[in-house]
């Protein structure tokens, strides 16, 4: 026995997977596939006797169900104990706007329409694809809406204009807007334009200027800071790097921000911090590659794909505090790794790959990674200043 609530439940999981469409077919008529039935399962004679109070209530609430325009068929049934009974046995939609009305989204509908019909006043044959917006035809408020619809209007006529956000020429759009929309202005986008994935890089999938990537750097011997004034921590562009007048004997490069902030001053040597996997911008500094390098990051398998992404620029890289000895001293500070890193780290070491495999497979358990703020910092700076000294 279906119940009420059950049947609008079905008829909401009908609209999450058909409603774009629904969306394409005229109104009032309502296209191919309506009216839609949804049967009510109703009990045979011997559930009946076994929950009688349970079968009334349920034939009871569908006597109540009250709808202008869908149809409870019912069936007259004669049994041998209870006797003759009315009892449902479906329901009939007839069109989306019906469903959208048992289902609590007549206004949502009717805003989607609207919403839908300009998108292809502006795009014209862009419907089809316009239709399964359902964060931008559905939910967005309309304030944001004209604005989106704006935004996507101007890109289609200026589509490489190299400007900021900031200096778009559309009211009510700055970048601070745009970062905040960023999803619904990359899915209309792609809409749009056909591509799959916009937000890989939006600011190119929409001709825009990005904003710099800024490079967090501390020089660590004191006549580095000397060449530059003083300055010893600082975060630039890598266009502003390149230039830079230095030249360090050894460079670490580590992820976790207060490990980087913990170094203290160490003979010819500069820090790079928190990069992440944007470690492939190192390879464009002059400095940095005639340097040694040397990695740290978390022993888990995105560390090392990380890592093999840091050798692929700056080749002579060598890893520290990466290997099977550190990880397992440190058993009692494993964390585990949401989701491990799908694919294969070219550039690793023999030793590197191995323990990245091992990770991979759960030698040791499921998913286990040991952050780099996790080591020992007793055990770490010894080894760094080792290095540094032995580069100097």
């Amino acid at each position: 026995m279906r119940t009420v609530t059950e049947v609008r439940r079905e008829l909401q999981s009908r609209f999450d997977r058909h409603y774009h469409e629904w969306l394409l077919n005229p109104e009032p008529a309502p296209g191919p596939g309506w009216p839609q039935t949804v049967r009510l399962n109703p009990p045979n004679e011997k559930e009946a006797m076994g929950s009688i109070d349970a079968v009334s209530n349920w034939i009871g609430s569908w006597q109540n169900f009250e709808s202008d325009e869908c149809q409870v068929a019912w069936k007259e049934t004669r049994w041998p104990n209870l006797g003759r009974q009315e009892i449902p046995v479906s329901l009939s939609i007839p069109d989306p706007v019906a469903l959208c009305r048992l289902i609590g989204k007549s206004r949502d509908w009717a805003q989607a329409r609207l919403r839908l019909a300009s998108l292809d006043a502006a795009f014209p044959g862009q419907a089809g694809s316009f239709s399964k917006l359902r964060n931008e035809l559905f939910l967005m408020g309309e304030a944001d809406f004209i604005r989106l619809r704006g935004v996507i209007a101007w890109l289609a006529d200026h589509p490489r204009s190299g400007l900021y956000p900031r200096e778009l020429p559309i009211s009510g759009v700055d970048s601070k807007w745009l970062e905040s929309n960023k999803g619904s202005v990359g899915a209309l986008l792609c809409a749009l334009t056909g591509e799959k994935q916009p937000l890989s890089g939006l600011y190119d999938t929409l001709g825009l200027k990005s904003p710099p990537d800024l490079i967090r750097v501390r020089l660590l011997d004191p006549s580095l800071r000397a060449a530059l004034g003083g300055l010893g921590d600082f975060a630039a562009p890598i266009g502003d790097l390149t230039g830079l007048r230095i030249r360090p004997k050894a460079a670490f490069i580590v992820e976790n921000l207060q490990t980087g902030l913990s170094f203290r001053d160490l003979p010819g040597s500069v820090l790079v911090m928190g990069l992440g996997y944007k470690v492939g911008l190192l390879g464009g500094i002059p400095w940095l590659k005639a340097a040694t390098c040397l990695y740290w990051g978390d022993i888990d398998t995105h560390g090392f794909s990380i890592l093999s992404r840091a050798r692929g620029q700056l080749p002579g890289l060598r890893s520290i505090l990466m290997d099977e000895g550190t990880f397992l001293s440190h058993r009692e500070l494993w964390v585990t790794e949401g989701r491990q890193f799908a694919g294969d780290p070219k550039c690793l070491a023999p030793e590197e790959r191995e323990l990245f495999l091992s990770l991979k497979n759960g030698r040791w358990g499921g998913k286990l990674r040991l952050e780099q703020e996790r080591v020992s910092w007793s055990m770490a700076w010894p080894l760094i200043r080792e290095e540094a000294e032995a580069l100097a």
